[in-house]
């Protein structure tokens, strides 16, 4: 099964022109996506932070668990509503997905520099179809949760020293923060 979502724009001379096209996301079944780790981790969680403003004032800076998955040998973690390292206890919706998945970059070839030879004369359709299905290719959904591409866990040992040159470890699981 899989999810159909997504808008392509398609940059012809001066003009944009928007698309919208179908993408697709492949859909999983809990069977398909078993939990391959647990990550525990001392994060700032925020309890049903659903946007922005809501991640003023009521966090907690707390041990927090969170399941790793996997499937066809890559690792998966959950999309949650972020608000720098702050995470909220709920997740990204699909319209999150379909803003992630759009083309960011500018109409014009060769970014923030603007000249008559930037602009695209002929149709790059194609072209940005492409980059829409690679920019998909980290996601997937299972019971409507949003999960993207992680790096394997590690080791983090942390040595505080106390008064009397005694020395104590701490060693959690952490996921690698950046997707691949």
């Amino acid at each position: 099964m899989r999810k159909n979502i997504c808008q392509i724009k398609d940059a012809v001379r001066e003009r944009a022109v928007s698309k919208d096209v179908d993408i697709e996301v492949c859909e999983v079944t809990k069977e398909e996506f078993p939990v391959a780790f647990v990550i525990h981790d001392y994060e700032s969680v925020y309890e049903g932070a659903k946007s922005y403003s809501d991640f003023e004032g009521n966090g907690d800076y707390r041990m927090f668990s969170e399941e790793i998955r996997t499937y066809n040998g890559k690792l998966y973690k959950p999309l949650r509503v972020t608000y720098g390292t702050a995470i909220s206890t709920n997740f990204e919706t699909l319209d999150t997905l379909k803003y992630k998945l759009q083309e960011q970059a500018p109409y014009w070839k060769g970014g923030e520099d603007y000249s008559e030879e930037s602009i695209i004369k002929e149709s790059n359709f194609n072209e940005k179809m492409n980059s829409a299905n690679k920019r998909a290719e980290v996601y997937i959904v299972c019971d409507g949760v949003i999960w993207e591409t992680c790096g394997e866990p590690m080791y983090v040992i942390l040595f505080s020293r106390y008064t009397f040159k005694v020395f104590k470890s701490s060693i959690f699981f952490s996921s690698f923060r950046s997707t691949l």
